[in-house]
């Protein structure tokens, strides 16, 4: 091997290294540059200046976190089946998606659609009970998520989590079988 070889296999080595760099910090910046929309749902109360709080409310917020702005269409819960097999089963049967959501029709302070800008969000807020009324109406449905809708119909889409979960299973219990809603746990315990 001579030293024009030697040279020539430097340089490409070092033109592959750079065309490697390039191509992840592009690829970085491509996906930096994306809208990006989190979605999540909790269970809360809202405390007024009195001290006297109200609710409990369901809350699903979407927060932009990429760089460019969002246009929101709709949001609200994903309904489906509890189970996760009768879920599958739903979609090999072709059932229609569009039954698989209930939309949030409660008026926020910032009505749906709404321009989300990087760092911004959007919260809709709804009564746990006017949820477990209707789900107890609907014994097969259940919150499995939240989602929201774009202008270019893209859904995000957002899981509850354990906690959310299971305050919402106590709560449609409480509400099948009539028990009160606030139970004194220490009384029982004696």
């Amino acid at each position: 091997m001579g030293v024009g070889e030697l040279l020539t296999l430097i340089i490409a080595v070092a033109g592959l290294m750079l065309g490697i760099v390039n191509s992840s910090v592009q690829w970085r910046s491509w996906r930096a540059d994306r809208a990006k929309v989190r979605v999540t749902v909790s269970v809360g109360r809202i405390i007024e200046r009195g001290g006297a709080g109200k609710g409990p409310f369901l809350f699903v917020q979407a927060v932009n976190e990429g760089r460019r702005p969002v246009m929101l269409r709709a949001g609200g819960l994903l309904l489906g089946r509890p189970n996760p097999l009768a879920r599958t089963l739903d979609r090999v049967r072709h059932r229609d998606p569009l039954d698989d959501r209930l939309v949030f029709v409660t008026p926020t302070e910032v009505p749906l659609p709404k321009l989300l800008g990087e760092g911004e969000y959007h919260q809709v807020q709804a009564y746990v009970s006017a949820y477990t009324e209707w789900v107890a109406s609907h014994p097969r449905q259940a919150a499995i998520g939240a989602y929201y809708d774009d202008a270019t119909g893209r859904r995000w889409k957002g899981r509850l989590d354990r906690r959310t979960a299971g305050y919402l299973r106590r709560r449609i219990a409480e509400s099948v079988v009539g028990r009160p809603e606030e139970t004194d746990r220490s009384a029982s315990r004696r």
